[in-house]
């Protein structure tokens, strides 16, 4: 409704993390996704081990020769020790680090902070913002917040209650069709950090990629067509 009303985002376009591969093959892919313009990266960690950390710092040696950064996403998966470990290694690529996303699980949100504030790296919470409450109860949060829009309510008054964090939130898709990434947009402001949203939406069975060029989300390129197509797909199912 939305889009058939003529809103559209504050931009036209919008910055873009890219998701690599795990393992050796991040570095080949970075370094690929550089040329095409990509310059902020996000990495799943695995299993959190040694060899995946040093596997990680050879990555971030690389970055910070091309000027590029990474996200480093736990899921939640990492104790305190673990955490404390990964944080360290991270504050000595201070220049190609964007934030560690949510290294130990809900409801730690305190020892998060204390490691934050020890090591100087940027914590960002994910899986801790479940909804709407979750979000309110963590919006004083001195890291960075990990919003989805598609599961937070109304963009508008979302758009105004991040206001105050300055920039200091990374909005996420959640496998929207590409007709539910522009209602998610509404919800951005301005002041934003590389979007979490890059090829991680689909349409008609694959993935909307013609919107992601050149390290950024053309949203002037998402037309009411595309909600045409959509509502076509879910008729013909």
């Amino acid at each position: 409704l939305a889009m058939l009303a003529g809103d559209r985002p504050l931009r036209d376009r919008y910055p873009v993390a890219c998701l690599l591969p795990h393992g050796p093959q991040a570095l080949d892919t970075a370094q690929e996704r550089i040329q095409a313009g990509h310059m902020t990266f996000k990495l799943k960690i695995i299993d959190g081990s040694d060899h995946e950390r040093q596997q990680v710092e050879v990555l971030l040696d690389e970055l910070e020769a091309t000027g590029g950064r990474l996200r480093v996403d736990a899921n939640g998966g990492l104790d305190t020790d673990h955490s404390a470990r990964w944080l360290r290694m991270l504050a000595r690529h201070d220049a190609a680090v964007d934030y560690i996303e949510q290294p130990m699980r809900p409801g730690h949100e305190t020892e998060m902070q204390r490691l934050m504030e020890q090591y100087g790296v940027q914590i960002a919470l994910d899986e801790s913002i479940t909804g709407p409450k979750a979000l309110q109860q963590h919006i004083a949060w001195p890291g960075i917040l990990v919003v989805k829009p598609a599961l937070a309510g109304d963009p508008a008054e979302l758009r105004d209650m991040l206001a105050v964090r300055q920039g200091k939130v990374v909005y996420s898709s959640a496998l929207e069709t590409v007709v539910g990434v522009h209602g998610a947009l509404l919800a951005v402001g301005d002041n934003v950090r590389p979007l979490g949203f890059g090829l991680e939406c689909w349409e008609d069975g694959d993935r909307c990629s013609p919107i992601v060029t050149s390290g950024h989300l053309d949203a002037a390129a998402i037309t009411p067509d595309h909600l045409a197509r959509v509502w076509s797909h879910i008729g013909s199912s």
